[in-house]
This record gives structure tokens, C-alpha cells and sequence, in this order.
């Protein structure tokens, strides 16, 4: 077997782990919640999930699997553009969620719906400015790292998430778990992409 093959197998290793460990941290939390929670807020708060995950998915550029993709991904100037990109789109549909979340909750009947969409709209600029140099791990085939880095950001946000609801059993705790992940994983994205030079916005791209 070649190094190239043999970091492969590794990587897929690693991957692999990382998934089922996420699946079972998953599971467990959301077990936890079930005994925490009424059935109506996680009704409230899946219906705010699908809204956010769809803007997400149309409003998608791709620049991850671009940085993933290309070879000079790794250049300083591309990091730069795909930060200033993901700034830009974040801030942009953070715009439009605030926007539509009044008449989404007027569409599902549902008024506390629209104080829940503006909450876990924060996620969308945290989120945003996330290092884009975190991409170059999966390039490298640096599943560990990744596996490391994903596992940890998921115990800290089952943790919290369990926490904040076992303190105050409300949809406005778990919005705060999930937002309180979102910004883990967006300051360890600075810790984990090093030794790449952190980003800058820089328009003149």
C-alpha cells in the first residue's frame, strides 16, 4: 500500500469514527432533552430548523468544496476571498431571516415562531465568519484533527444544550445550546486551522 493510499484509509477511518461518535452524541442529548422538554418545543424549534436549513441550502456558494478542490486553495489571497464571501452571504441572509421571520410565523400560525427565528438567526453571522482554513485539514486528509475538533464541538454543545434546558426547561434554551455551538465552533476553527495564516476581509479581491 502507498502513503497516498495508506493516509486514505486512515482518513476514512477517522471519518467513519467521527460520524457514528456524532450520531451517538446525538442521540444521547436528544434523549436527555425528551425527558427535559415538552413535545411542543421541539416542534417549534424543528420547524425553525427546517426554515434556517433551507435559506442555507439555496443561498449555498460552495466555498468549501471550492477551497477543498482547488490547488492553489491553500494561497493566502483565496483564503482571504472565500472569509470575505462567507462574511458577505452571512450578513446578507441574516438580512432576509430577519425579514421573513415575522410572515413565517404568520404562515405557520404559530407567533412564538417569530421570536425563535430571530434568536437562532444570530447563528447565521457567527457561523459566517468562521475561518475558511479549517477546509484545508479535509484537504490534507487530516481526519484526525477533524475528528478531534468535531467531537469536542459536539460534547460542548450536547453538554450546554442539556444544561441550559435542565436550568430552564424552554425552547429559548435550546436555541442558546445550539447558538452557544455555533460560536465553539467558529473560535475553534482559529485554533484548528493553524498553522494557516488567519483571514482578512479584504473587498479588493
Amino acid at each position: 500500500m502507498s502513503r497516498v493510499e495508506n493516509r486514505g484509509s486512515h482518513a476514512a477511518a477517522w471519518t467513519v469514527a467521527g460520524r457514528l461518535s456524532a450520531r451517538a452524541l446525538q442521540l444521547g442529548s436528544n434523549l436527555a432533552l425528551t425527558r427535559l422538554l415538552v413535545p411542543e418545543a421541539f416542534g417549534l424549534m424543528a420547524a425553525a430548523a427546517v426554515f434556517l436549513q433551507m435559506t442555507q441550502l439555496l443561498s449555498d456558494f460552495g466555498i468549501q468544496t471550492a477551497l477543498i478542490q482547488l490547488r492553489e486553495g491553500s494561497r493566502r489571497r483565496i483564503i482571504d476571498a472565500a472569509w470575505y464571501l462567507s462574511v458577505l452571504r452571512a450578513l446578507v441572509l441574516w438580512a432576509g431571516v430577519l425579514a421573513l421571520a415575522g410572515p413565517a410565523a404568520a404562515f405557520y400560525d404559530a407567533p412564538e415562531l417569530g421570536g425563535l427565528l430571530v434568536l437562532l438567526s444570530l447563528g447565521i453571522p457567527l457561523a459566517g465568519f468562521e475561518n475558511p482554513a479549517y477546509a484545508l485539514t479535509i484537504r490534507r486528509l487530516e481526519a484526525r484533527r477533524q475528528f478531534l475538533f468535531e467531537t469536542t464541538v459536539a460534547l460542548w454543545t450536547a453538554g450546554i444544550t442539556v444544561f441550559l434546558c435542565w436550568r430552564d426547561a424552554s425552547v429559548t434554551s435550546l436555541a442558546l445550546g445550539s447558538l452557544a455551538g455555533i460560536a465553539a465552533r467558529t473560535l475553534g476553527s482559529y485554533l484548528v486551522a493553524r498553522p494557516w495564516p488567519r483571514p482578512r476581509l479584504r473587498p479588493d479581491l
